[in-house]
């Protein structure tokens, strides 16, 4: 793997280097530019992929500081990719294109929080930021559709960055429900205790939130003080409790 920043002039940011992107022992030309005003989409710019004078246009995600890099997603293919990134110091976007020699193929977008990590069996490892903790899920590759597929778990242990540290536990100010159950109408299990210290254990996200951003509605595990368990979506508690470790 590689990496390339891009450089500006005048109204383009663009990036040339050399890569053998097709197994063809011949070295392929990319240029990479942002260039500003060039489609009527909506986008304030785009990207232009040229590689040995084939060329498309992509303003998905075009952003003038971007970074390009050469990934090999599957070892047992002939190809090697080019990831155009944006997000050099949070979440990072990267836009995917696969060149075979005649065309330039639009794979799609990767985005995680930290770096991807691409391990050549056809996965690209991500990371999801959730407000107060993260989780891991994969990219897979699909050939015949030429894109990727997302492979998400439906329930996560929740682990915070803060957990490398001496953080204060998680207070109980207002009291609130929590339930037997991670779904709509289940029965109370118990209420929380102002001043009692709980805990957030799980998250489950495979969760549908049609009038608020999802993660409101991600339902977590809590545990109170005398160890007893129960579910409650995020949005129904995390304004009556101090300690959360948010960032931002």
């Amino acid at each position: 793997m590689f990496v390339l920043t891009g450089v500006s002039s005048a109204q383009t940011y663009d990036t040339t280097f050399t890569a053998n992107l097709n197994n063809d022992d011949i070295l392929d030309r990319v240029k990479v530019s942002y260039i500003e005003d060039s489609t009527k989409r909506g986008a304030d710019g785009c990207y232009e992929i040229d590689i040995n004078g084939i060329k498309i246009i992509d303003s998905a995600n075009a952003d003038p500081y971007f970074e390009a890099e050469i990934h090999d997603i599957d070892k047992n293919d002939m190809f090697e990719e080019l990831f155009v990134k944006v997000g050099m110091n949070d979440y990072n976007n990267y836009n995917v294109y696969r060149f075979d020699g005649k065309r330039i193929i639009n794979l799609g977008i990767v985005s995680s929080l930290n770096e991807i990590n691409v391990f050549g069996n056809g996965k690209i490892e991500a990371m999801e930021w959730m407000g107060f903790w993260y989780y891991d899920y994969e990219y897979i590759f699909n050939p015949s559709a030429q894109n990727f597929d997302v492979k998400k778990n439906d329930l996560y242990d929740v682990k915070t960055y803060s957990e490398e540290f001496d953080n204060p536990p998680i207070i109980v100010e207002t009291p609130f429900v929590v339930y037997t159950d991670r779904v709509e109408n289940a029965s109370e299990k118990f209420k929380t205790k102002a001043d009692e210290k709980i805990k957030i254990l799980k998250a489950y996200i495979k969760v549908s939130c049609p009038d608020e951003y999802t993660n409101m509605c991600v339902w977590y595990l809590i545990e109170n003080s005398k160890g007893v368990q129960g579910w409650v979506k995020l949005k129904d508690f995390m304004e009556k409790v101090h300690g959360i470790p948010w960032a931002g």
